[in-house]
């Protein structure tokens, strides 16, 4: 997890409070400081920091990803449906939360991590991070994560298959993509947008693709 985000800080907080050993990534290890030194204080024991200055890189997870098995303490017993990390037949919507049995020593993967900002108005710093991000986690899991992996998470986004197009009323499900999102940034007309407007374009279409990707990657290696 991107410790310096606020969902994945969370996340890490949660989980913490739990007794689970945490490791999280930050682009600069001194990111970390103000978590370490505040709400992470108490559980400093169980956090290890990762210093990824560039997610999008092949391996830049390579480090990050090498097991970290924890030692369980109160944790509730609850059981994951399925614990094949890319099971034959995945949701878009797993259970959750993902949480094997206690007596078992596992390690799960979060990926939280995407370019979210007004400020990015290009492909290339939107869709292109979000999308090259995720496979690059993923192959690294493949790689070197080795077998007590037992779950890899990835947070999408509503924003992934809600279709401003469609007609309402309309119920979306996990079925559903933003397809309007994808095709406008690869539109004439998104070159002729404002900045802001581009920015609203972006960020739905890069959590669409970026999911799109996962989800081929999965059923290549699964």
């Amino acid at each position: 997890m991107s410790f310096s985000s606020c969902i994945a800080s969370q996340i890490g907080f949660d989980l913490l409070k739990q007794g689970i050993k945490v490791r999280g990534t930050t682009r600069r290890k001194e990111s970390a400081n103000a978590l370490l030194n505040g709400a992470y204080a108490p559980y400093q024991n169980l956090v290890e920091i990762v210093q990824v200055p560039d997610i999008t890189l092949e391996g830049a997870f390579d480090e990050a990803v090498k097991g970290v098995p924890f030692t369980p303490t109160n944790l509730p017993h609850i059981t994951r449906s399925d614990p094949n990390p890319f099971p034959s037949k995945p949701s878009r919507f797993p259970p959750i939360p993902i949480i094997l049995r206690p007596e078992i020593v596992t390690t799960s993967i979060i990926h939280t991590a995407s370019p979210l900002s007004y400020a990015l108005t290009t492909h290339s710093t939107t869709v292109s991070i979000a999308t090259s991000a995720a496979l690059s986690i993923l192959n690294s899991a493949l790689h070197h994560a080795g077998p007590q992996l037992q779950s890899f998470v990835l947070t999408s986004s509503f924003a992934a298959c809600n279709d401003p197009s469609t007609s309402l009323p309309k119920t979306f499900t996990e079925d559903d993509w933003n397809e309007w999102a994808e095709a406008k940034a690869g539109s004439k007309e998104f070159g002729e947008m404002d900045d802001l407007a581009k920015a609203k374009v972006l960020y739905p279409a890069s959590k669409t693709a970026a999911e799109r990707a996962v989800w081929k990657w999965s059923e290549e290696f699964s």
